[in-house]
């Protein structure tokens, strides 16, 4: 049994390196919802597999385990990757694709720094809204992003492309119906 799950490890693991096609994981049900993963910094891809939920903030978790936790469809934490977001806001980003005409708001992430000390991010984000199509343009001291949502007719993110730290820089998030 030991070789069978470390056998299946390595196929999953295998959708995780750069320049790998995704595998799918093999303890996926059918018909149980995933979540595909691309980080073009990377050139990396992995199918993510529904992990629980806190309230309406869901963890989703790769085979090699990195996470990711979305509230309602916003990036709030992800595990893994290395300079992770430890925390994140998503209060005003939420409201913000709720509003017909998006807005202005500030926007904080939390982040360990090289001798496991906790710095934020503070960044200035206004949203544009167009036809089920978002986008979040974020300052945040040095550094610029736009993060992108889609969602469906009842309002619900669909898919994205956000923002996780200078480093790891966007992820591409979408859900795949098996």
């Amino acid at each position: 049994m030991r070789s069978l799950a470390a056998l299946a490890l390595v196929s999953a693991l295998a959708g995780c390196l750069p320049g790998q096609q995704v595998v799918p994981d093999p303890s996926a049900a059918p018909g149980e919802a995933l979540l595909r993963v691309d980080i073009p910094s990377r050139n990396a891809s992995a199918l993510l597999k529904r992990a629980g939920s806190n309230g309406d903030v869901e963890t989703w978790i790769s085979p090699d385990n990195v996470s990711i936790a979305l509230r309602q469809g916003v990036v709030v934490a992800t595990r893994g990757l290395g300079f992770d977001m430890m925390g994140g806001d998503a209060g005003n980003t939420l409201a913000a694709l709720a509003a017909p005409g998006g807005g202005v708001y500030r926007r904080q992430m939390r982040y360990l720094t090289g001798d496991n000390h906790s710095t934020w991010i503070a960044a200035g984000c206004g949203m544009k809204a167009g036809d089920g199509r978002f986008e979040e343009r974020c300052l945040a001291r040095r550094d610029r992003f736009t993060n992108l949502y889609w969602t469906d007719g009842a309002g619900r993110v669909i898919r994205s492309r956000q923002w996780i730290s200078p480093q790891v820089g966007q992820i591409d998030i979408g859900r795949v119906a098996r």
